[in-house]
C-alpha cells in the first residue's frame, strides 16, 4: 500500500492505494507519479519531480489521463480529479509526498511556505508569525479542524450501538433517524455532522438555543445568499423590519415604527436604523449554542470530563456564570461554518482551558471556553484566569478588533442589529 499526502491552503487530503498483489501495488505507484514529472532527461533515463507544484490546466489534464487509465485497478483514484478540478484553486501551489511520515510541525510549516507564496512581504510576515503562534499553542493542545472540506461524522457509526452524546439514551428509547449537523444546516453546514445526537436532543436544540443562535444571523443569511436546506433564503421578518434580497441581488428594507418614536428624514445621511428580532431569548443561550456544536465534535475521552456540561446544555441544571465570548467580525465571508477545537493535553499547565475552540460562521468568529470540565482548575470567569487565557492565545488576541463580553445572563433579550445607511453622492433617489 502506498500514502499519498497533499498539502494545500485550500485543502489537505490523503489517499491510502493498494493493488492486488506487490506488483499491482508498485504498479499503480509509479503510475500515481507520472502526472507530477515536471522534467525528463531521456540520455540519463532520469526524472525529476517538484514536491512543491502549482495546480495548472496542464496538469490536471493529466490527472484526468491517468485516472482513466488506471481507475479499473482502483476506483479511489476517482477521488484525484475531484480535488484538482473542484477542490483546489485554480494556479493554487501545492505540496505533496508519498509514502513519507510528516510530522504535524512539519506540515504546519510547509503550508506557512504555501500561504506565502506570491505573497507579499507584510503577508509573508504574517503568515510566519502566525505560525510561531500555532506552534506554541501545538505545544499545550492537541488540535482539530472541521469545515467545508473534512465531510466527517463524528461519533459512532453503527446505529444499533450508538448512546447519544447528549441525553446519555440509546436505542430503543431513542432513534438516530434524523442527519444531525453539528452545526445548523440554516448556517451553511454540509459537512459537519455528529452521528451520535438523538432525535429527542435534535429536536430540542432545534426548537430552543439553536433557533435563538440563528437569529442572530438571520439578516446576514439573506445578505450573504447563505444555503440552508430548502435553498437561499430571500426574505426576513423582524419585530420592527422586513429584510429582502431580490434574485437581481437588490436589497430592500421596510422599516416599521414604533409607536412614539421619532420619524426617520429619508435625506438625512447617514441614515441609522436599528432592526430588533422577533425571539427573544436569554443571551447565555448564544454562549450554550456554541458549547452544543464544540460538544458535537469531541472525542469520547474528551466527554467524559464534561458530564456537568453535558447537563446544562439538557437543561437538567442551571448555570449563572460562564466565561466571557471573544467575537470578531471578519472583513470576508465563509459561506461554511468551521470550527477550531483545542483539547490541552494531559501532560499540559493546568492553569488553561480544557477545551476552546473558535467557531467561524459567515462574517463572525467567537472564541469560546467550554466551561464546566472536571479537569479545569479555573472556570475563567473572573478578569485575571480569562485575562491569562486570552494573552496565551495570541493567535487571535494578537489581531486588534476582538470585541470580549460576558453571556451568563439568563434575562430575555431581543437580538439588535444596527445599520447605518449613507447616501452616494450620485444618488439622487
Amino acid at each position: 500500500m502506498s500514502r499519498f499526502l497533499f498539502l494545500a491552503k485550500t485543502k489537505s487530503f490523503e489517499i491510502k492505494v493498494e493493488g492486488a498483489d506487490e506488483k499491482e501495488n508498485t504498479m499503480i505507484k509509479y503510475w500515481l507519479l507520472t502526472p507530477f514529472v515536471t522534467s525528463i532527461d531521456k540520455t540519463k533515463s532520469e526524472v525529476q519531480i517538484e514536491c512543491f507544484q502549482k495546480n495548472s490546466r496542464e496538469l490536471q489534464e493529466k490527472v484526468r489521463v491517468l485516472v482513466n487509465n488506471i481507475q479499473n485497478l482502483n476506483p479511489r483514484i476517482l477521488r484525484l480529479i475531484d480535488y484538482f478540478e473542484k477542490e483546489l484553486k485554480q494556479d493554487e501551489w501545492f505540496f505533496w509526498a508519498v509514502d513519507e511520515d510528516i510530522t504535524q510541525e512539519e506540515k504546519d510549516n510547509i503550508l506557512t511556505y504555501l500561504i506565502s507564496i506570491d505573497s507579499d512581504n507584510k503577508q509573508k510576515e504574517q503568515a510566519y508569525l502566525a505560525n510561531i503562534k500555532l506552534q506554541k499553542l501545538r505545544k499545550e493542545y492537541n488540535i482539530c479542524f472541521y469545515g467545508e472540506n473534512t465531510h466527517v461524522r463524528i461519533g459512532e457509526p453503527d446505529k444499533l450501538k450508538r448512546i447519544c452524546r447528549y441525553c446519555s439514551r440509546s436505542m430503543p428509547e431513542v432513534s438516530f433517524k434524523k442527519d444531525a449537523h453539528t452545526i445548523s444546516e440554516a448556517l451553511g453546514n454540509k459537512s459537519i455532522k455528529t452521528n451520535d445526537e438523538c432525535d429527542n436532543c435534535n429536536q430540542l436544540f432545534g426548537d430552543s438555543i439553536e433557533q435563538d443562535f440563528l437569529s442572530l444571523f438571520n439578516i446576514s443569511r439573506v445578505f450573504f445568499g447563505i444555503k440552508n436546506k430548502t435553498g437561499y433564503p430571500h426574505k426576513v421578518n423582524g419585530d420592527n423590519y422586513s429584510f429582502k434580497k431580490t434574485d437581481n441581488g437588490n436589497i430592500s428594507i421596510n422599516y416599521y415604527m414604533k409607536e412614539g418614536e421619532q420619524a426617520l428624514n429619508p435625506d438625512h445621511s447617514p441614515l441609522n436604523i436599528s432592526l430588533i428580532s422577533h425571539r427573544a431569548f436569554p443571551e447565555q443561550n448564544i454562549y450554550k449554542a456554541l458549547c452544543k456544536y464544540v460538544f458535537g465534535v469531541l472525542d469520547d475521552v474528551t466527554l467524559k470530563s464534561f458530564e456537568r456540561t453535558r447537563k446544562w446544555l439538557i437543561g437538567m441544571n442551571s448555570e449563572t456564570s460562564l466565561p466571557k465570548l471573544a467575537r470578531f467580525d471578519h472583513p470576508d465571508v465563509k459561506k461554511h461554518p468551521t470550527i477550531m477545537v483545542f483539547i490541552r493535553k494531559d501532560e499540559s499547565t493546568k492553569d488553561l482551558p480544557h477545551v476552546v475552540a473558535e467557531v467561524r460562521i459567515i462574517n463572525i468568529s467567537f472564541v469560546v471556553i467550554l466551561p464546566f470540565s472536571n479537569k479545569d482548575i479555573h472556570n475563567f470567569c473572573d478578569n485575571d484566569n480569562y485575562d491569562r487565557f486570552w494573552k496565551f492565545f495570541d493567535i487571535f488576541s494578537s489581531v486588534p478588533g476582538w470585541q470580549i463580553s460576558d453571556c451568563s445572563k439568563l434575562e430575555p433579550m431581543h437580538p439588535i442589529v444596527k445599520l447605518n445607511i449613507a447616501k452616494r453622492e450620485n444618488d439622487e433617489s
